[in-house]
């Protein structure tokens, strides 16, 4: 949405096996707590773990090269990085790492991706010194999740297509758009700083009957951004503080977040997820 101010406040650092990004590197002068327009420094990560960094790069145009694309960066070409970092320009994080394998031998290496800060990002990654042991295991853990959610409903048909649609990727989608609540849109990106009140509560009514714990808990919390009109915030922010902020009534909401009046279809569509969990929570409790 805005590239040239993206640039401005990203820059990329190399510690030891990881390449770390800032987000509003230039704030990095300020103490523990303190913020600037509500912004503070936001660090990410790339990093390698099982093998040595024998060279990275943190500088996209550097990686790719000139005349070059994602089909044959100059990086993968040279066999080697040039160890460029990137400051108000576009960042990356590249790693390469050299080894020699016996006959049948076979080595395991990770990369990892976080959103941390430095030192965080040091210890997730000696977590994974064996890193074909560790990511069996997190692999393991992410597939007891994902079927502990789809196990709460699961249909049985003639046709395996229609199962797997509604077993698996319906459900999936249903809590990916949940949790998200359709934040990470493009669309959205720059422009918005929060949930869509009526986006979010109709997201809710996807996973009630997969998950009604997580509904209810995002029920309270729309029920919190609900005004003494009643209506809804238009927009819920991030940094959401019920009965201490402001609402569309004053100006500041409004420069803020482009919403001036509320919007009626908003808090109406909070009424079919709460008459949905309580149909479903009551149907589970008699069952049980």
């Amino acid at each position: 949405m805005n590239l040239q101010y993206s640039q401005f406040i990203t820059g990329t650092e190399f510690h030891k096996n990881r390449i770390q990004q800032m987000i509003h590197g230039n704030l990095d002068g300020l103490k523990e707590g303190e913020a600037v327009d509500n912004k503070t420094v936001i660090e990410r990560f790339f990093g390698m773990a099982g093998a040595a960094v024998s060279s990275y790069c943190g500088d996209k145009d550097c990686f790719i090269g000139k005349y070059h694309g994602y089909g044959n960066p100059i990086g993968i070409i040279n066999g080697k990085l040039d160890g460029s970092l990137n400051y108000n320009r576009n960042g990356c994080g590249a790693l390469e790492t050299e080894m020699t394998l016996m006959p049948g031998e076979s080595k395991s290496i990770a990369f990892i991706l976080g959103m941390k800060k430095d030192a965080e990002a040091a210890g997730i990654i000696n977590e994974y010194e064996n890193p074909e042991k560790k990511c069996k295991e997190e692999l393991n853990e992410l597939i007891k999740f994902w079927h502990g959610k789809f196990n709460a409903f699961r249909v049985q048909t003639p046709s395996k297509e229609f199962n797997t649609m509604i077993n698996t990727w319906n459900a999936y989608n249903c809590f990916m758009t949940f949790i998200w609540s359709r934040a990470a849109s493009f669309i959205y990106c720059g422009l918005r700083n929060g949930y869509g009140y009526r986006d979010t509560v109709q997201d809710i009514q996807g996973i009630i009957h997969l998950d009604p714990e997580m509904a209810v808990e995002k029920i309270r919390f729309m029920l919190s951004a609900q005004v003494n009109n009643g209506a809804g915030l238009p927009l819920v922010k991030f940094t959401h503080n019920p009965g201490h902020e402001d609402t569309p009534d004053d100006a500041s909401y409004v420069k803020e977040t482009g919403h001036p009046a509320y919007r009626a279809d908003d808090a109406l569509w909070l009424l079919p997820p709460v008459y949905k969990y309580i149909g479903n929570t009551y149907f589970f409790l008699e069952k049980t």
